[in-house]
């Protein structure tokens, strides 16, 4: 699976539970978000902004507007980035994603970056330009998915969505040459669907995720089906059985 594949299911679960994952990446932030007012995603707009700057991938960048609950502004623009392989000018182009934001709209940005890739030196968050008497500082939120490799127990203790969505991206870069250990993460992830008492829609949409993510060969993705479907008839939960999960697993 190529790495722009890989990083656009998370493109569908950021946008459905872009509340958890403000919750589960940025807590401090949730606090001051008023959610009762509901968050307005404008990624044709965005994608006006920047053009062609990224060609193909800049399907997988969220421009969202939201409310604070105070504040001298009321409004903030959140720009999150999904980037899952090294860019030597990554920064430079988020500077210039925030810039062209603010010459639209003229409210705060918030840019957020979700670093999917494995390299574990690569941890892009500033950018200073410096020319005579004029200093420029920009600098971004960063999170970097392999930092939480240490963190399994935990994150499997933690019932936000998202701690699931970091999980079964982990395991899919630590099982890419392990089928076996591929098959047993992917029942055990989808174990946890139904452990922690997900709703249908969560589960069926977590699943979708956990099936892009952890691509099985075709002899063990007929065994993991014929577990899941056993495993439902015993929750007496049939929420995904007669879902095939080989629809989502594109190449």
């Amino acid at each position: 699976m190529r790495k722009l594949e890989q990083d656009i299911p998370w493109k569908a679960i950021l946008e459905t539970y872009f509340k958890d994952f403000i919750f589960f990446f940025l807590p401090e932030f949730y606090q001051n978000i008023d959610w009762k007012k509901k968050p307005e995603f404008l990624d044709k707009e965005f994608q006006k902004l920047i053009g062609d700057k990224k060609g193909n991938q800049k399907i997988l960048d969220k421009l969202i507007r939201l409310r604070l609950k105070n504040g001298v502004s009321k409004i903030v623009f959140v720009h999150i980035e999904i980037q899952g392989s090294y860019e030597k000018d990554f920064t430079k182009r988020m500077l210039i994603y925030y810039l062209r934001v603010y010459e639209k709209y003229g409210n705060p940005i918030s840019s957020i970056a979700i670093l999917t890739d494995n390299r574990k030196n690569w941890k892009p968050s500033k950018l200073e330009l410096k020319s005579w008497h004029t200093i420029l500082t920009f600098e971004y939120y960063i999170c970097k998915l392999i930092d939480y490799t240490d963190r399994s127990d935990s994150l499997k203790q933690n019932k936000n969505v998202f701690s699931l969505v970091v999980l079964a991206h982990l395991k899919a870069i630590e099982t890419r040459k392990n089928p076996r250990g591929r098959l047993h993460w992917k029942i055990e992830l989808i174990k946890l669907l139904y452990d922690r008492g997900y709703n249908r829609n969560q589960i069926y949409n977590l699943f979708h995720f956990i099936s892009w993510m952890l691509v099985l060969p075709a002899e063990l993705e007929n065994y993991f089906e014929k577990k899941l479907k056993k495993y439902e008839e015993k929750k007496r939960m049939p929420y995904i059985t007669g879902v095939t999960a080989k629809r989502y697993n594109k190449k």
